[in-house]
């Protein structure tokens, strides 16, 4: 991961920013912070393809930043970035599934991009295709053997079991037992293995109640996925620690044992607060470095936000830190550049002659 920033070290990044000097320097303080940030290191039992997939979008986001630096001559460069784009897409979405989508939000940017530049329609249109083919044809083909070999109209079956398991209990209310209620819904449903000659079968039917569950409570799951996913991509595992904590401490409280039971666990209320004004720190930077950028370079700060936004709408009740990884990066990035032109900002501004 932190090889992967070191693309920023060394293709100085107020080049494609525009926001002045301090490229490689920003770079250097962009990996210490992701380094040292508790999203980084609380959850340290990622699987392999996880910390893949986010290595695949710090290449693409540095594409991307090239992309916005290309002249309408270059159209070769515009077409093996592209390309490259493509492709890595293309194996973060078979590294995780999550991706899937990516794609599109990929030819929407390309599209705004070679309007603006005035490229031709033409080049407009070998490069949506380029996108679309190098990263959907071999989904579209997967999708196609799912499909000859179980009956699954889908990519993966693990679409699914989200969408059943994870997602459709967002959008239920007044029970007790959601893990019970839905496996008596099925049942109730008649939707069983048994019932299917395939497995696939079984799998799309699950995954259509899911959606059914979802489209009759619809205002109550978007609260509820806003409540899920925003911790997770934000938070440093602070909504688990106050959910383990928080009946503890009220109990403490109760019996006049508080001072007691902070010492005994000092060391995890010592990282709590000290993680949460770190991450505060880092966001609160992020955003002034957001805004430095935004007056500079609108189209590549909206593709920012645009990213961020994904992974907060393609999680939900499968609210696991996989969907923070991808865009963990982006944060540190920002807030160097706020580092690193703050001093001279307040430099100039308290050294300056009063008459």
């Amino acid at each position: 991961f932190v090889g992967g920033l070191g693309f920023f070290y060394y293709c100085r990044l107020e080049q494609g920013w525009g926001v002045g000097g301090g490229g490689g320097g920003r770079g250097f303080i962009a990996a210490l912070i992701f380094t040292i940030t508790p999203t980084t290191f609380i959850y340290n039992s990622f699987i392999l393809t996880e910390r893949l997939t986010s290595f695949f979008m710090v290449i693409i986001y540095f594409l991307f930043l090239k992309l916005f630096d290309l002249e309408t001559n270059d159209s070769k460069k515009f077409y093996l970035f592209v390309s490259s784009i493509a492709l890595l897409t293309f194996l973060a979405i078979f590294t995780r599934p999550a991706n899937i989508f990516l794609p599109f939000i990929f030819v929407f940017f390309t599209i705004i991009f070679t309007i603006r530049r005035k490229f031709s329609i033409s080049q407009t249109a070998i490069a949506s295709f380029l996108l679309l083919a190098i990263t959907l044809i071999p989904v579209i083909l997967w999708s196609y053997r799912n499909f000859a070999a179980i009956n699954y109209k889908g990519f993966t079956t693990i679409s699914a079991l989200n969408m059943y398991e994870y997602n459709a209990p967002l959008a239920i209310k007044n029970q007790s037992d959601i893990p019970e209620f839905l496996k008596q819904n099925l049942i109730d449903k008649n939707i069983t293995k048994d019932r299917y000659e395939n497995l696939g079968e079984y799998y799309m039917a699950m995954q259509n109640e899911g959606i059914r569950i979802i489209k009759e409570n619809l205002p109550f799951y978007a609260i509820n996925h806003l409540k899920t996913i925003i911790p997770t991509i934000f938070g440093a595992g602070i909504p688990k620690f106050i959910k383990i904590y928080a009946a503890d401490y009220v109990l403490a409280f109760k019996e006049k044992r508080l001072a007691e039971f902070i010492l005994q666990n000092l060391g995890d209320f010592l990282y709590f607060f000290s993680a949460t004004g770190f991450l505060c720190a880092v966001y609160l930077f992020f955003a002034i470095g957001f805004i430095k950028v935004f007056k500079q370079n609108k189209m590549f700060a909206i593709f920012t936000i645009a990213l961020i936004g994904y992974f907060i709408l393609i999680g939900g009740g499968a609210s696991y830190s996989r969907f923070r990884e991808p865009i963990n990066f982006i944060f540190p990035i920002f807030a160097a550049i706020t580092l690193t032109f703050l001093p001279n900002f307040f430099r100039t501004r308290f050294t300056r002659d009063r008459p």
